[in-house]
């Protein structure tokens, strides 16, 4: 029988709830840096607790089967490490080293400096004796004298990832949610599914409960539901949460900083309606004053870049590509927000293409942004950020190339996340793709492509069904009696 759910339960996860989501993201980006890498590439892993830390790479290992993970501690003043780990690499097998730094051998100040000299005077020697990532694990209080000992030697680092003290990292915590941006893009469509089961249980447990805390944990378990309602193409349930479920009780509350939020998802998918007037409204009377009185630089910033957005919708590029280059690059860059920065830059690229300076926005795309959702781990901004580059390349008449990447990479990734809305706007550009490419068998491919574009859209009742329609129309291809 499940644990019954109380105010402690509740208060102890939500306390652990960040710890573990940062934990999360530091792990996959290390695993995603190790696998990632060809040849040599140093990592600087900093985590204070020697538990957590062995837990950390007890699990690195259990995810990565297929490459040989070996641990080496560093204790011993007089050992020398680059020898230790070139013993191992005796072939070509992929593999990754985990160099412990101890504690006591970096207390020591003449045993610390032997150790961080040696690593500087070798340092050329490491890519051709070890053609393998290497990530030296030390404790955080020790960083900065680890760095300065041995600054050429560090200086090959590509990353430096910093670890939270968790209790437990082996296990996923039921209820707690791991990607910080949305629906986690890593689930499939099945395991999505699943997710939203267990959300509706778990707020059918505690639909009568009156406590804050639980109250607050309900409402964090809708806004997820809600947001994968929307993936799932469901804007009407989404917009009844947010307007039902969320914004009464944040009413009740007196939380005027979640209110904000919860009218800006609202917003969101008004604008999605074509509904742009409604949407740019509440942005500018509803959230942007809210942020303001609260000094919440980052949320002005997003708000000032969804406001950016309506106005592009309109067709005012010229105040659009200001406000976003002006005002939201400039804060998100000052906030070190890589996400926020890449998903800017896209927005710029968006308008520089409407344009028609295409190898601007271009190379924003492929050097700018694609390569952070990458690091992030975000399959749908990838998908995305790929349908728009082959936006461009079809524009400059490389249809081919466009075709493969539509094919071949954007639109499998969104059928494997269960994106409907995401699907239709593929297929549908996937077939405007083919008709101009107009090769054998285009047509008829495109004509199912839009048939089924069409048909979703209409479903959600989306303004795409219309710009369908159009397409249809406009190349005489109903469907054949």
């Amino acid at each position: 029988m499940a644990e019954p759910l109380t105010a402690a339960t509740l208060a102890s996860e939500a306390a652990s709830d960040t710890a573990a989501e940062v934990a999360g993201d530091a792990l996959r980006l290390l695993r995603r840096s190790l696998q990632r890498s060809r040849g040599f590439a140093l990592l600087l892993c900093v985590c204070e607790l020697p538990t957590a830390r062995n837990q950390f790479i007890a699990q690195l290992g259990a995810a990565m089967p297929d490459v040989e993970l070996i641990t080496i501690d560093a204790a011993d003043p007089g050992q020398d490490l680059l020898e230790a780990l070139a013993a191992h690499v005796t072939d070509a097998r992929p593999r990754a080293f985990m160099v412990i730094v101890a504690d006591a051998l970096l207390a020591d100040p003449a045993s610390a400096q032997h150790f961080l000299d040696t690593l500087n005077l070798r340092r050329a020697e490491w890519p051709h004796r070890v053609p393998h990532p290497v990530a030296f694990w030390l404790p955080r209080r020790h960083l900065g004298e680890v760095t300065r000992g041995a600054p050429d030697f560090f200086d090959w680092r590509s990353d430096t990832i910093d670890f939270p003290e968790v209790p437990d990292t082996a296990l996923r915590p039921l209820g707690i949610r791991e990607w910080k941006f949305g629906v986690d893009p890593r689930f499939s469509l099945e395991e999505r599914n699943e997710r939203l089961r267990e959300l509706k249980s778990r707020i059918a447990a505690v639909a009568d409960a009156t406590d804050e805390v639980i109250v607050r944990q309900r409402l964090a378990w809708w806004d997820e539901v809600a947001e994968l309602e929307r993936v799932r193409g469901e804007l009407n349930e989404a917009l009844r949460i947010y307007e039902q479920e969320e914004l009464p009780v944040y009413r009740r509350l007196g939380d005027v900083r979640e209110i904000a939020v919860t009218q800006g998802k609202i917003a969101d998918i008004l604008q999605a309606r074509g509904q742009l007037d409604e949407a740019l409204t509440i942005r500018e009377q509803e959230q942007l004053p809210v942020y303001r009185r609260l000094g919440d630089v980052r949320e002005i910033a997003i708000c000032q870049g969804k406001i950016a957005d309506i106005l592009q919708d309109r067709g005012e590029l010229d105040e659009a590509l200001r406000i976003f280059q002006l005002k939201a690059l400039p804060a998100f860059e000052r906030l070190g927000d890589v996400r926020s920065v890449a998903v800017t830059q896209g927005q710029i690229a968006d308008i520089l293409h409407a344009r028609g300076q295409l190898d601007e926005a271009l190379r924003i795309r492929e050097q700018e942004e694609l390569p952070v959702y990458r690091r992030l781990g975000d399959v749908r901004s990838v998908a995305v950020t790929q349908g728009k580059i082959a936006n461009i390349l079809q524009d400059r008449g490389q249809l081919d190339e466009a075709l493969t990447i539509r094919e071949q990479e954007q639109l499998p990734a969104l059928e494997r996340l269960g994106d409907v809305r995401g699907v239709l706007v593929a297929r549908a550009n996937l077939a405007l793709n083919l008709l101009k490419r107009a090769a054998p068998g285009d047509r008829d491919k495109a004509r199912g492509l839009l048939c089924l574009a069409l048909a979703d859209a209409r479903r959600l009742g989306i303004p795409e069904a219309g710009q369908i329609e159009d397409i249809i129309q406009q190349h005489n291809l109903q469907p054949k009696a």
